[in-house]
């Protein structure tokens, strides 16, 4: 993978998530319902806090990121209102990479909690469910904490 594909978290790129941040707590105050901006936030944090390049085009890829040595990444992010972790993943690539990291996010999109989980056993956990998304727990039982 060449560099044009990477993005590196630049303090314009920080700026302009908190900036979405605000925006998508507003909608959320004024409508309450959640704008669908929770995983690009999620992606955007983490990479940021694990020093990670976030990929251009992480459909066709199968992840969302890579470390410096080209370890590849898939980030999930679940928000968390009313203090309750529940729900499911949203479907597990079945592309190949190295790690996945789930960010847990509170009501005003800050980390609250970082796990992480290798491919393979994350793929077995994946692959007991139909749409190959566990549940939120399940990955934080098999996973290790971060930080």
């Amino acid at each position: 993978m060449n560099d044009k594909n990477l993005i590196k978290i630049t303090p314009k790129i920080r700026r302009t998530v908190k900036q979405l941040i605000r925006v998508a707590i507003d909608y959320r105050n004024v409508t309450g319902r959640n704008p669908g901006v929770t995983g690009e936030i999620g992606e955007i944090l983490v990479s940021d806090k694990l020093n990670l390049f976030l990929v251009t085009d992480q459909i066709n890829a199968g992840f969302d990121a890579v470390n410096s040595i080209g370890k590849k990444y898939q980030i999930k992010t679940r928000l968390i209102i009313g203090g309750k972790i529940k729900g499911r993943l949203s479907t597990v690539s079945k592309h190949k990479f190295d790690f996945a990291v789930l960010a847990i996010l509170n009501e005003g999109y800050q980390i609250i909690e970082m796990y992480k989980i290798g491919y393979k056993k994350l793929s077995q956990l994946a692959e007991k469910y139909k749409r190959r998304n566990p549940p939120v727990k399940e990955f934080i039982k098999n996973a290790k904490k971060l930080g």
